[in-house]
Order: structure tokens, then sequence, then C-alpha cells
């Protein structure tokens, strides 16, 4: 019963990122983010208990990561022997958390991203869908930050034992208009940034890894991913 709820809770968090990551319909302007008619990512925990600076129990980001960093490991090594080498391989057994893998010669992927704020200074981007004056209200960017902060600080185990795991809707081109759903942790090494003199009005250099425990769809079946993802 307790997998059952949780299975429940995971799929509705799903649903309701990936509806609150379609683009807004406003007109275009290449001034102005929000009307840009692109997906916005979403990210967010299964049971969150407080909400996050959008009133949301999840983060949408008001400007896409500027640049993700895959990489993706194979389950093999080479060991040297006086005879010349021996080629070692380990295929994924799917147990656990890896069971999107199964049989997978590929590790789990890893993922570097460079995320970016856009201008923090209040005032930076008045919201063109606002009646009232909004320059003078915290810039979505900064909340972004301060958001993320708090989703890593947030505990990775639940009350009754499970993976808090980080769920992500991974907007892009790459993987169609649907875009791929993630799962997993952010490495132990944390998040990185810089306020720069140079550049006081972002954030710089604004990055952290994450280690992908599970996915939809499954990278351990690409030929069929891309047919389903290039026919959406």
């Amino acid at each position: 019963m307790v997998e059952s709820n949780a299975n429940t809770q995971q799929a509705e968090l799903i649903r309701r990122m990936k509806s609150a990551g379609r683009p807004s319909k406003v007109v275009s302007s290449p001034r102005h983010p929000k009307s840009l008619k692109a997906n916005r990512w979403t990210m967010g925990r299964v049971d969150e208990k407080q909400k996050f600076s959008n009133g949301l129990p999840f983060m949408v980001w008001w400007v896409n990561p500027n640049e993700c960093q895959w990489k993706m490991a194979t389950r093999t090594t080479i060991e040297k022997i006086s005879g010349g080498v021996v080629h070692h391989e380990w295929p994924q057994t799917g147990m656990g958390s890896n069971a999107a893998f199964k049989g997978s010669r590929f590790d789990q992927p890893t993922i570097s991203f460079s995320f970016q704020s856009g201008i923090i200074t209040p005032g930076g981007y008045n919201d063109i869908l606002a009646e009232a004056d909004t320059s003078r209200q915290s810039p979505p960017g900064l909340g972004n930050f301060f958001d993320f902060l708090d989703l890593l600080d947030r505990p990775d185990v639940t009350a009754d034992g499970s993976p808090n795991y980080i769920n992500i809707v991974y907007a892009t081109p790459l993987f169609g208009q649907r875009g791929i759903y993630l799962q997993g942790f952010f490495a132990e090494d944390g998040v990185s940034w810089v306020d720069s003199a140079e550049n006081p009005n972002q954030i710089s250099s604004w990055g952290a890894t994450f280690l992908v425990f599970n996915s939809q769809p499954s990278f351990n079946r690409l030929l069929e991913n891309f047919e389903m993802i290039t026919n959406t």
C-alpha cells in the first residue's frame, strides 16, 4: 500500500511539473524570457511540505539552464596482464533504483548543469503579463537560485525511509517536444557559483552535478526512444 501510494504521488508530481512547464500563450518578445514560446524546466521532490517562491511545491525555472554536459560511462574496465589485456564488462542488473538501466552497458548518467539566473536586479525584467508595476518585486531568477539551494538542503530520505528523489522535467529539442523525465540526486560536491563585480547583475558560474537513477523514456532502449520522441 505504501509503495502504491508513493507511485501515485510520483505520477501526480510529474503530471503537474510537465503542465507547469508548458509555454504561456503570450506574444513573443525577444527582450522578455517569459514571452518566449519554449517549455520551462521544472524540478522538485515528492514530499514537499513547503512551497517555493512561485507558490508551487516544485520549481519552475525562469531561465532554463545554459548548458548541460552529459557523461554516460560504460561499465567496462581493461586489466593489463603479462600476455596482453583482459576486457571486463558488467551489464546492469536493474536492481533497486537502477531498474531503468537493466541490461545496459552504460553506467548511471551524470549531468553537469550550468544554470543561469537572468538579471537579478529588481525591475531588470518587468512582467509583461502583470498590470501593476513590478519594478520593486524580487526577480524570478534570483528566486530560482534560493529555491535551488532550498531543494538541495531538504532530506534525501522520507519519513518512512524511502528515497526522496529530486525529479526533473528536462525540456530540450534533443529529447523532443515532451522532453525527458529524470529522477536522482545531486552529487555530494553540492553547488557552486560566483558573485562577480564584473557581472554584478547576474549569478555567474552557477553549477551542480546530477546523478540519474531513473528516466522516462529509458536510456537503455535508445533507438526506440529516438523513434518515440521524434514522432511526438
